[in-house]
């Protein structure tokens, strides 16, 4: 699976909620277990480092110049307790100049939540040389024939889509995440530019797929994944799914072993691993394997269906 996300999907993570930031930890975790490629044009990390401070400066002013008191009218004023209402506003006002002291040096330092995220996301990323000459001389023709995507003759967004059109292997499924209008169809919004979507499909024979946030994007993915461990749990049950050769099958058994609950739908996919797939049926006897199995059926066998729980029993030649 093939990722790129713009740089003002990046600028956003500082005005982000704590809800939101849990789905980057599961973007995370996709990056971690190579189950998601994040691409990274060496252009998308420039926009995002040039822009950073300049959102940042605006949710500080919006932040610092909200008037706590507002505009008291003449009839509030007169109230005996307004002076001590406007000692109170004075302290919170100071208090108010700290945090935001405390926010500008963890921000001159990268310090902040949002920063040690999207450098963790980075270095998860494969990056792209987005200023190689045939990726910058393509994206200039682009800009000179206002093809997209960009702005009129911006190259900005041109140059990372040369930059994913020259790195990406064939057949590739790329979801775009970006809320900037520039890669959307005007006929069909939350859907690719028609233009941009042809070109993907005639060059590189794929699939191109637009999001406005990781978090839809997770969540069309992974609906069952409520937590960042339950999809571990989901991924891990995949690779055991699909695993290819006995090495594969060891280790999903191992990082599985570590699990004391699963989903019904992840009890499924583990119970069809051993049904399904020969590489994992046929070291059933293994110890490790066996041991896995056996303690699987005896505490979640409840969670399956009849018929996947009696060809399970069968495969172990257990009652």
């Amino acid at each position: 699976m093939h990722l790129y996300i713009d740089a003002n999907i990046f600028v956003t993570f500082f005005e982000t909620s704590q809800d939101a930031l849990a789905e980057l930890e599961k973007l995370a975790v996709l990056l971690r277990t190579k189950n998601a490629t994040l691409w990274l044009p060496n252009q998308t990390r420039r926009e995002f480092w040039k822009n950073r401070e300049k959102g940042i400066k605006k949710l500080i002013e919006d932040f610092s110049n909200h008037n706590l008191l507002g505009k008291a009218p003449l009839l509030v004023r007169e109230d005996e307790n307004y002076g001590k209402l406007k000692e109170t506003v004075a302290l919170l006002e100071k208090e108010r100049a700290e945090v935001v002291k405390r926010i500008k040096e963890q921000l001159s330092s990268e310090d902040t939540l949002a920063d040690k995220m999207i450098k963790e996301l980075f270095d998860l990323s494969t990056h792209i040389d987005s200023d190689f000459e045939e990726i910058f001389l393509k994206a200039h023709r682009r800009a000179l024939c206002h093809t997209p995507p960009g702005k009129s003759e911006d190259i900005g967004d041109r140059l990372a889509w040369e930059s994913l059109l020259a790195q990406l292997p064939q057949q590739a499924e790329l979801h775009l995440i970006t809320d900037d209008g520039d890669y959307e169809s005007d006929l069909s919004p939350g859907q690719p530019h028609s233009y941009l979507k042809s070109e993907w499909n005639r060059k590189k024979s794929g699939q191109l797929y637009l999001w406005k946030r990781i978090s839809q994007f997770i969540a069309a993915k992974f609906p069952d994944a409520s937590t960042t461990i339950d999809l571990e749990r989901s991924l891990q049950a995949e690779t055991l799914f699909t695993s290819g050769n006995f090495a594969t099958t060891h280790l999903a058994i191992a990082e599985l072993g570590r699990y004391r609950e699963f989903s019904d739908a992840q009890c499924r996919r583990i119970a069809e691993a051993l049904i399904e797939n020969s590489q994992v049926r046929w070291i059933k006897d293994d110890e490790d394997v066996k041991d896995f199995f056996t303690k699987f059926i005896t505490n979640f066998g409840r969670q399956l269906d009849d018929d996947l729980l009696l060809q399970a029993k069968s495969i172990l030649e257990i009652e």
